[in-house]
């Protein structure tokens, strides 16, 4: 521990400002040193905390890979009230830069907690978020979907993939799709839930438009239908 920790600082003292490459391998082996004190920060809490430091004193690195490995793991990490603190303190300072702002939904929106859903569901009614750009919905819609054992195997977290498949499906059907990537293995679900699984699907398919949202409304129908079938002849 003590010996990636050193490392971690010894690379970290030599990162200077500018486009040089020499420094990039350095920045890749400091990123693992933090992965590795991440990993084990839930075994113990010395090493938890050495954790939150360095991934803190990233957020203000001169590189935007060090910054948002920092916020990542810093975010990871943080008891709510420092996390949600720091989370509004970003969405002001990175929130003027498009290539940050992006980057920092792509960071909160693959937030792997209890309250993710609560987070993401106030993060795309955040001004930050722009749900008109591909970018940025389509940012969320994959870092969620791709949290499966939330997204589609939580209460809490169906709730939200319901409302982002109408969300965003009303603005760009396409950028919704990833959401019904995550219902892949419904039918290996047990029973109960699958019927919660289809009762999302039938309430973000009663909440579009058949007309305006016909690829998507028509897809969902698709997959709702075959899950039916597979029930019958099952």
């Amino acid at each position: 521990e003590s010996k990636i920790c050193s490392l971690f600082d010894k690379l970290e003292a030599k990162n200077e400002s500018g486009a040089l490459k020499n420094q990039l391998h350095d920045r890749a082996l400091k990123g693992h040193c933090l992965r590795l004190m991440v990993a084990a920060a839930k075994y113990n809490e010395k090493t938890k905390q050495a954790a939150i430091s360095r991934a803190k004193a990233l957020i203000s690195s001169a590189f935007m890979t060090d910054r948002t490995r920092g916020v990542m793991y810093y975010l990871q990490l943080a008891e709510a009230q420092e996390r949600d603190s720091t989370m509004e303190e970003l969405k002001k300072s990175w929130g003027s830069n498009m290539d940050a702002t992006e980057e920092l939904i792509g960071v909160i929106s693959s937030l792997d907690s209890d309250d993710a859903p609560k987070i993401i569901a106030a993060l795309i009614k955040d001004p930050i978020f722009n749900i008109n750009l591909a970018g940025h919905a389509r940012r969320v819609v994959r870092n969620w979907a791709a949290n499966r054992k939330r997204s589609v195997l939580s209460d809490e977290g169906l709730k939200l993939t319901e409302l982002l498949l109408v969300t965003v499906g009303k603005v760009n059907q396409m950028s919704a799709y990833a959401l019904l990537d995550a219902f892949g293995d419904i039918k290996k679900f047990s029973d109960e839930q699958k019927a919660k699984a289809l009762k999302c699907l039938e309430g973000a398919r009663g909440k579009l438009d058949p007309k305006a949202e016909t690829s998507l409304y028509n897809q969902i129908g698709r997959l709702l239908a075959s899950c039916k079938q597979f029930n019958t002849s099952g």
